[in-house]
């Protein structure tokens, strides 16, 4: 496979790839982002940072796009602008920045570090603090392994973080109250080690897959 290529580069077939509505990014272990329509599957520009992609999100009208590496750092881009990044923030106490997703309303981002901490930040504090450290609005510590995966459901009220290195590592959080599901998973639950998880469009369900193949589908209940 000799990768996708754009205008100027060969994009490794290892790089990470990320989706959102109208974009989708290819992004790799030298800090290349490679930005992509999803309408047009044509290459639209691209962006240098330094270090490892480890997060790449849009927001939900597609202007902006937040970046974030294994050094610790998120990065504000905006894309109707070629490569005008609009700001750059450490993300709170974590030195390596594992994950990073946002809410679909745009109103949440939140962060998954290599010491287990989850950040979540509002997303609009990242684009109105220019060149300001910026605490999160909470930080998670659920997790005592590395944090892998971080997901907000659909309507944004819930927040699932995990982690691969633990048997039964995954928590489910309220955006209500910030409060972490106590229940969950049941003392019983055989999780495994999760890889991955996912809500569907509607809420009404999550699934996980773990390191056995196996796929265990939940009934959402709020």
């Amino acid at each position: 496979d000799s990768g996708i290529k754009s205008s100027t580069n060969e994009i490794s077939s290892f790089a990470k790839c990320f989706v959102g509505e109208n974009n989708f990014a290819f992004g790799d272990e030298n800090g290349n982002v490679y930005l992509y329509d999803c309408q047009t599957m044509r290459f639209k520009n691209d962006i240098k940072i330094m270090g490892e992609i480890t997060g790449i999100c849009f927001d939900n009208n597609g202007v902006n796009v937040y970046i974030s590496n294994l050094l610790g750092e998120i990065y504000l881009f905006d894309l109707r602008k070629y490569r005008n990044c609009l700001n750059k923030i450490n993300d709170f106490g974590n030195y390596s920045t594992n994950c990073m997703q946002i809410s679909n309303n745009s109103i949440y981002l939140s962060t998954g570090s290599k010491n287990g901490f989850v950040n979540l930040y509002k997303a609009d504090e990242i684009k109105q603090r220019i060149n300001e450290d910026i605490e999160p609005i909470k930080t998670f510590d659920n997790l005592t392994t590395s944090c892998d995966y971080v997901r907000f459901n659909s309507d944004s009220t819930l927040l699932g973080m995990s982690s691969r290195w633990k048997k039964n590592a995954l928590r489910l959080a309220r955006l209500d109250n910030f409060k972490v599901f106590s229940n969950f998973p049941a003392f019983n639950e055989r999780i495994k080690y999760p890889i991955c998880f996912d809500f569907s469009c509607d809420s009404n369900f999550f699934a996980i897959g773990n390191d056995e193949g196996k796929g265990l589908l939940y009934k959402t209940q709020l």
